[in-house]
């Protein structure tokens, strides 16, 4: 399954996940599932795997022509607005913007560049944006939200082969590429299991084992 907003479901309060599997899916908000709702998520002897979150302008970004005069550069200027609030590629299994409990689950090899399984909007990239002119985020400088819905509750449960890394495709490559400064950010790669600035976090009784990220957090980055 592929969508914009959660490859498999995308959840805005109605939806309980039990005894099910949820594999092989891409999204580029949430390669499984993309949740913002004021409703709590649960998730029950449930498996996650082999999903992922893409890096791709082709779904939120549109391009701007600004015409500018540089000392040792002639042409076109190209700026990109983001669409979305959310950065793309976060959230290999879920992107959430809720209050999301998981109990009994596993989630296993799902890939993103933000939180390999499970990844929150979040204001710990702001340090990565926040002086930039032309940034990824598509936000040009704005803050990113920090959700009062931000809580997370995990018990019972495994985290392995979880991955944040490059996942970018498509037209990316134009940000990417730009050659006055802009930046395409795939120097940052945070959180192989899950990412986040979380109100509240609550793990018991779980594991993670084997989880990769290229930067910060192998396991967690919250």
């Amino acid at each position: 399954n592929f969508a914009h907003k959660g490859g498999a479901i995308a959840d805005f309060g109605k939806t309980t996940i039990k005894d099910s599997l949820i594999c092989n899916n891409v999204g580029v908000h949430g390669g499984a599932i993309y949740t913002d709702s004021k409703k709590e998520f649960i998730i029950e002897n449930s498996v996650f795997r082999d999903n992922l979150a893409i890096q791709t302008l082709d779904y939120c970004y549109i391009k701007q022509i600004i015409y500018e005069k540089y000392p040792n550069l002639a042409g076109l200027r190209y700026r990109y607005s983001s669409n979305c609030e959310v950065l793309s590629g976060i959230g290999g299994a879920i992107f959430s913007n809720t209050v999301l409990t998981i109990d009994n689950s596993l989630f296993n090899h799902n890939t993103a560049k933000y939180g390999g399984a499970i990844s929150y909007d979040s204001d710990l990239l702001t340090e990565y944006y926040s002086n930039r002119d032309l940034d990824y985020s598509g936000n040009g400088g704005k803050l990113l939200k920090y959700s009062v819905t931000s809580i997370l509750k995990i018990k019972n449960s495994i985290f392995t082969n979880n991955e944040a890394t490059n996942t970018s495709c498509g037209n990316l490559s134009m940000l990417v590429d730009d050659p006055y400064g802009g930046s395409g950010d795939n120097i940052h790669a945070e959180g192989g299991a899950i990412f986040g600035a979380l109100r509240e976090f609550v793990l018991y009784n779980s594991t993670f084992e084997h989880n990769l990220a290229e930067n910060d957090g192998g396991a967690l980055c919250v």
